[in-house]
């Protein structure tokens, strides 16, 4: 009789268990001692093989390397994050590897990675200037890129686990009240970009969502825009991608001084192309900001410059803070527009709800949580409004009463 064969790390098995579901596992090679498996469970021999073969695959392409660095994993964790994450993140990713995690523990081998050495960088990012909320998000970065190496059985823990990160602090919303806005716009009628502000004022949209707007998604009739695109910080110019958090498109509607700022903006435009011997030709400009992966994008954009190529997130904030300047008001971030749409629906009364949908986020906490700091003033001017329409009701009452 033959001796019965061990199972070597990686080879895996699939049982059917008595209760008539199937399993798959897989042992990985142990870890300080401790046996490490993987088990898939399903319905039919079929599934847990083919999630079995997936497993041996990712073990097989993943040998444990216990001279490999932190910077080197990090290089290769972002190769292999490019195709399923949006650009902007991956932008991101790079951004906190390059500039703030690479620097001080890149040096460190993956498998030595502890938290004290994590603590350690957190400690030089804040010395070397970096706010509060960059530095968490520089270790949430590594915690993602940690949390895939244990799947693959690189590291045992994530060392970030236990690390202490600067407290979160939340920029607090600075609006424009009305006459401010007025103001604003007075000094902006001169500006090139006066429709790209009253986008953002009027319909809520963000810097990336006006510039990747696109002329089939304007509809002057119905004074409606459909937000199915954005222009993406990776660049210059951008790229184009899906807007923030969107799975979907959404249709806009637009103020109608928002529209007319468009038509004069399209004929502006038209009379730009028509005297421009240089502009940039339609497949030069899909060159520039089509992604790699295509998709269903439109680059014919509303916003070019005078030669039709797209404007750049620096351009439209330099000119914002010059116009802002020119009407005399305190400093704000071009952002703080779309938060100024926000104040403007609950001053008018809209529902928390209605902003939501508005603004496009995907939970009505983030919406509450942004704008909670207006909402006491607001409730105490609907106090009053209560109160008037109370002693009316009263007063009213009391007159028909004397009558009879």
């Amino acid at each position: 009789m033959g001796e019965k064969r061990r199972r070597g790390h990686g080879e895996g098995s699939v049982y059917q268990r008595s209760d008539g579901r199937w399993v798959a596992v897989i042992e990985y090679p142990p870890v300080a001692g401790k046996r490490r498996r993987k088990y898939v469970y399903g319905s039919t021999r079929r599934e847990v093989t083919t999630a079995l073969r997936e497993l041996q695959r990712r073990h097989s392409s993943s040998p444990r390397n216990d001279r490999q660095t932190v910077g080197a994993y990090l290089a290769s964790w972002l190769d292999a994050c490019q195709e399923s994450v949006r650009p902007i993140t991956m932008d991101r990713y790079r951004t906190a590897v390059r500039l703030h995690l690479a620097p001080y523990i890149g040096h460190v081998r993956l498998t030595r990675l502890g938290p004290e050495d994590v603590q350690t960088a957190v400690a030089a990012m804040r010395e070397g200037g970096l706010s509060g909320n960059s530095t968490r998000l520089a270790v949430q970065v590594l915690t993602t890129a940690l949390r895939r190496a244990q799947r693959l059985g690189l590291v045992e823990t994530v060392a970030t686990d236990h690390v202490l990160l600067p407290r979160h602090t939340r920029y607090i919303v600075q609006p424009w009240t009305p006459d401010e806005v007025g103001r604003f716009l007075a000094a902006a009628r001169t500006d090139r970009f006066e429709a790209v502000y009253l986008l953002a004022i009027g319909a809520g949209l963000r810097l990336g969502e006006v510039l990747g707007l696109a002329w089939p998604f304007v509809d002057f009739t119905a004074g409606t825009a459909r937000i199915s695109q954005q222009l993406t910080s990776l660049g210059p110019p951008g790229t184009l991608g899906r807007p923030k958090g969107q799975d979907s498109e959404a249709i806009v509607r637009l103020p109608s001084i928002v529209v007319d700022a468009l038509r004069r903006w399209h004929e502006r435009q038209e009379r730009e192309r028509a005297m421009a011997s240089d502009w940039l030709d339609s497949a030069e400009l899909a060159r520039l900001i089509m992604p790699p992966r295509g998709g269903p994008f439109s680059t014919d954009l509303v916003f070019l410059g005078p030669t039709g190529y797209p404007l750049g997130r620096r351009t439209v904030r330099r000119q914002f803070v010059l116009t802002t300047n020119a009407a005399g008001l305190s400093r704000r971030r071009f952002h703080d527009l779309r938060h100024t749409h926000a104040t403007f629906l609950l001053s008018i009364g809209a529902s928390m709800k209605e902003i939501q949908a508005s603004l496009r986020h995907s939970r009505m906490s983030i919406t509450a949580d942004t704008y909670a700091h207006i909402l006491p003033g607001l409730a105490e001017a609907n106090a009053s409004r209560m109160d008037a329409l109370m002693r009316g009701a009263v007063a009213a009452a009391s007159g028909a009463g004397e009558e009879g």
